[in-house]
């Protein structure tokens, strides 16, 4: 389905949603495990696995409530992911600006490569400006 993210009844985003999986949280353990080593404090907000559709800063809520409900059954065939591309957004004058930072590529034979080769400490540091 679709949803959005909102505040005070403005919508921050629309999003689709992405099914859960063991591996999707695995992922987003240890994204959220190395950026808290780096910056010293973890996301307080509840993981929402989604794609972000459109950002807003002056619709409301109920300006995009006719969108939501059309394609609430919004659903697509699963798949497969073959790397990881994380990037960092600036805020900016006429919106988000986004920079590629880096590719991780899934190709693992076992959890534990696959915790060994992503996201480690230093290069996570290293993209961010912070020290490891």
């Amino acid at each position: 389905g679709v949803g959005c993210f909102q505040s005070r009844n403005k919508v921050r985003s629309v999003w689709a949603g992405v099914e859960t999986s063991l591996a999707l949280l695995h992922v987003q353990s240890k994204v959220e495990q190395s950026l808290s080593r780096i910056f010293g404090n973890g996301e307080r907000r509840k993981f929402t696995p989604h794609v972000t559709l459109a950002r807003s800063r002056r619709l409301t809520t109920e300006a995009v409530r006719p969108y939501l409900e059309q394609h609430g059954g919004f659903h697509a065939e699963p798949f497969p992911i073959e790397e990881i591309i994380l990037f960092q957004s600036r805020l900016g004058n006429g919106g988000s600006h986004y920079e590629q930072v880096g590719v991780y590529p899934l190709a693992y034979g076992s959890a534990a490569e696959f915790d060994e080769g992503l996201f480690d400490g230093a290069e996570m540091a290293d993209v961010y400006g912070h020290p490891a």
